[in-house]
């Protein structure tokens, strides 16, 4: 299972689909199935393990073929 560790700045985190609250700094381990949830949240989780880190790279990585200029059309706005 991915490992992560909790770096929000808010501290102790509830995390409903653990059923439990995340201390500060804490280390965890999730589920495949909502991992990409956890690593989504890059301002409150930070990868630990070489699958969670894998995971959070797929997240930040834009779409392959997405158009990030322009409008719908392709062309400049």
């Amino acid at each position: 299972m991915p490992k992560f560790k909790n770096v929000s700045p808010l501290g102790a985190l509830d995390v409903p689909a653990l059923g439990r609250v995340v201390e500060p700094e804490e280390v965890f381990e999730v589920r495949d199935d909502i991992a990409e949830a956890i690593a989504a949240q890059a301002s409150n989780y930070e990868p630990v393990d070489a699958k969670a880190k894998k995971i959070a790279a797929k997240i930040a990585a834009p779409a392959e073929g997405a158009d990030t200029e322009g409008d719908a059309d392709g062309d400049a706005a």
